[in-house]
């Protein structure tokens, strides 16, 4: 697991006019979402205070919550290898309009 699905290139999107907090937030849900090495992960996006599942988790312990705040993009929650982390990391920086990625996964290896 060296990079996420689909190379290593970031995904070109159409332009247009600034991105805002929740486009980027549903961008990233979907590429978390297509994301092989996270299918058994639970996702939750906020939306100002309130969670919203996005996909329930198919292991109990593992999922991925995110927020946007002003671009920089948090993502919270608990993932099984080091790689993951950092692959929702990566993902979460080729959305555009991403200006920054807090990664507070904490690693839960089984």
């Amino acid at each position: 697991m060296s990079e996420p699905a689909g190379g290593t290139e970031p995904k070109q999107l159409p332009e247009g006019g600034p991105i805002g907090d929740d486009e980027i937030v549903e961008r990233l849900s979907l590429e978390l979402l297509r994301e092989p090495c996270l299918g058994q992960f639970g996702v939750g996006r906020h939306v100002g205070p309130t969670l919203y599942a996005v996909r329930p988790a198919g292991h109990a312990s593992w999922w991925i919550e995110l927020r946007v705040e002003n671009g920089i993009v948090t993502l919270d929650g608990k993932v099984a290898t080091a790689d993951q982390k950092r692959i929702a990391a990566t993902l979460a920086s080729r959305i555009r309009g991403t200006r920054g990625v807090i990664n507070a996964l904490m690693v839960e290896e089984s």
